[in-house]
């Protein structure tokens, strides 16, 4: 990941390296492929060592994205990207929000996630299940240096699952 592929560190050397402080596989492979190309290096908590223990208590994103970057930096002294994300489902008084991973209990696949979300959502029309994907990431560079940024992706929770992961 932050190492070329022939073996060189050459390369990461040349560049600046960014740690992606994330235990989620996914969203790792996600944010590499999304960086590919970038002018620094991206490197992944087990190519560290590193755990990350963090611990969410808000249900603000800006706020879990924020510390979560700042925690990684403090811990790896490296500038560090971290994510949160919610979805907010209109008929359901924009639940579950950023408790989304849990909101139907721990460790639940996503397909079980999504199986719920489609019974709580049973017999609401199409066009009423607006609902958006909002994600806040934030680039810790230093203990006093964290830049945030905040998007939102509006549409509608179909009535069936769908392609890949629902």
């Amino acid at each position: 990941m932050g190492v070329p592929k022939d073996g060189t560190q050459d390369e990461g050397r040349r560049k600046g390296r960014l740690f992606i402080a994330t235990t989620n596989r996914g969203k790792l492979r996600e944010l590499m492929m999304l960086l590919q190309g970038q002018p620094f290096c991206v490197v992944a908590p087990d190519e560290l060592g590193i755990v990350l223990d963090y611990e969410e208590t808000s249900d603000d994103i800006r706020e879990v994205a924020f510390e979560k970057a700042l925690y990684a930096y403090r811990k790896t002294g490296l500038p560090s990207l971290a994510e949160d994300t919610a979805l907010e489902v209109d008929a359901l008084g924009g639940l579950p929000g950023a408790r989304a991973k849990t909101f139907f209990g721990e460790d639940i696949p996503d397909a079980e996630r999504w199986r719920g979300l489609l019974r709580l959502l049973q017999g609401v029309p199409f066009e009423g299940r607006t609902a958006r994907f909002r994600c806040a990431m934030a680039v810790a560079f230093s203990e006093h240096e964290v830049l945030i940024a905040e998007g939102v992706l509006d549409g509608f929770i179909a009535t069936e699952p769908h392609g890949e992961g629902g």
